[in-house]
């Protein structure tokens, strides 16, 4: 049965990867903040911004990073509630599991961007990849509302010293 689950490990894309990893560290969490939080994540991870997130209406989104996480529902691993978002099923969190010890790297990416937003707000969080990727802004309808959230937050405060554009 392991290797079975490192063989499925082994099939999935970062994009899958990455969710997997934030909902299971979140333990619960809703559409827009993985959206958010895995850019970050994946952006450390490959030191840039990938073709996969684009410039849409509320900022920077990923087609991968849905689909993945569609995929990953529909095959038992994630689960959705109304208001409450992605948590894991108890498959997922033996595929979580087993993540965690095969890649160490990204799942460490992964804890420390979790741990450092942890106490924003979905919408702070949004407003920091504003600030951090303003060429996924030029579609948004809330850039001047997320502008005006960032500018009372410090982006120096968050070690993000990693992340090229």
């Amino acid at each position: 049965m392991e290797n079975e689950i490192y063989e499925y490990i082994d099939e999935l894309s970062d994009a899958e990867k990455i969710s997997l990893l934030l909902i299971g560290e979140t333990s619960k969490i809703k559409s827009t903040r993985l959206q958010k939080l895995a850019l970050i994540v994946h952006s450390l991870k490959k030191g840039k911004i990938e073709i996969e997130h684009g410039a849409y209406l509320f900022g920077g989104f990923s087609d991968d990073v849905e689909e993945g996480v569609e995929s990953l529902r529909s095959e038992g691993y994630l689960e959705y509630k109304n208001n409450e978002g992605y948590s894991l099923t108890k498959d997922g969190k033996k595929i979580f599991e087993a993540l965690e010890k095969k890649d160490s790297e990204i799942c460490t990416i992964t804890q420390q961007v979790v741990k450092m937003f942890n106490n924003l707000s979905d919408r702070q969080v949004t407003a920091i990849t504003y600030k951090l990727f303003p060429e996924l802004t030029t579609n948004s309808i809330i850039k001047e509302e997320m502008n005006r959230v960032g500018d009372n937050i410090k982006i120096e405060q968050f070690n993000l010293k990693n992340l090229k554009k």
